[in-house]
């Protein structure tokens, strides 16, 4: 059984961001419409900079996992650190945030399309990650 954390210990917005990755994919039972693995990995400053990662793979259907390793295999890995995750939940940022995209940025997109496509902080901000103009690192 989950403990709910105690209201003097804030939820980390690495927690925030991947759990909420995970609801929107989970909350969907009707096939993706689109193949590869989507990794978002998340470096948490207050966690000693550990790095959370959510990897979800779409073929047939939506499959889902956290992990603490990034998978060797992947179509697209988006990497954030813990303003990066602030800034695709639109809450305030302590400062510049780092997001890093490697991989397939079309993935990337369609990824977006299908499961973010009506939250618009955050799809405004990873709509501008895969615009190769955007300044963000990363291979295509």
């Amino acid at each position: 059984m989950a403990v709910a954390p105690s209201h003097a210990e804030p939820i980390a917005e690495t927690t925030l961001l991947l759990n909420y990755l995970d609801a929107r994919v989970r909350k969907d039972t009707l096939p993706p419409g689109f193949t590869g693995r989507v990794c978002v990995g998340v470096k948490d400053r207050a966690r000693g900079g550990a790095v959370r990662w959510w990897i979800a793979d779409f073929s047939d259907r939506a499959r889902s996992y956290f992990a603490a390793e990034r998978p060797r295999e992947y179509g697209v890995a988006v990497g954030l650190d813990d303003d990066g995750a602030r800034a695709m939940l639109g809450l305030p940022m302590s400062g510049k945030p780092m997001q890093l995209v490697a991989g397939d940025r079309a993935l990337l997109l369609k990824f977006v399309r299908r499961y973010l496509r009506d939250v618009s902080p955050l799809q405004s901000r990873i709509g501008a990650m895969t615009k190769p103009s955007s300044g963000v690192r990363g291979r295509r």
